[in-house]
């Protein structure tokens, strides 16, 4: 008569809970990885000055409000028609666009715009890839006292 040994069960069930904890740690160490490296987690940078500036940042949603100012992108040329609230060309001021790539923050530029008179500053873009662009402009001048006027554009760069 033969002797037969009987299965190792232990054996097997400790090895494939061994196995399965050792594939559920790797793919949540993965997915950390991944959280990790591919955002920042930052969707506005120096949140806490912008929260503690924020009834100046009010203040200048109001002022900004009576002013006459159009912004278009034709062609490849941003122009940012500046003008006070009486419409009188707002002269000497400096405006600034950051152009900002949304999909990919390592693009991101500044440009500086250029007066060409009556108010009127302009530059021309050249945008290094295709896509959606957002311009946010930033106009700083001095009359009386220091002024800002900001506001955004969506560019689409086909």
């Amino acid at each position: 008569m033969e002797t037969q040994n009987p299965p190792k069960k232990g054996k097997v069930v400790l090895m494939s809970l061994l196995a399965f904890f050792a594939l559920f740690s790797s793919v949540d160490a993965f997915f950390v990885y991944k959280a990790v490296t591919t955002h920042s987690g930052v969707i506005t940078e120096q949140a806490y000055e912008k929260g503690l500036a924020y009834n100046q940042a009010l203040k200048q949603a109001r002022e900004q409000k009576n002013m006459n100012v159009r912004v278009v992108y034709v062609g490849d040329i941003l122009v940012v028609n500046l003008n006070d609230e009486l419409n009188m060309p707002i002269i000497g001021a400096t405006v600034t666009a950051k152009l900002i790539r949304n999909v990919q923050a390592a693009d991101d530029f500044d440009v500086l715009l250029h007066h060409s008179g009556d108010g009127v500053y302009s530059k021309q873009l050249d945008l290094p890839l295709k896509g959606l662009w957002t311009a946010n402009i930033e106009a700083k001048w001095t009359q009386k006292n220091t002024k800002y006027y900001q506001t955004a554009l969506t560019i689409n760069n086909q």
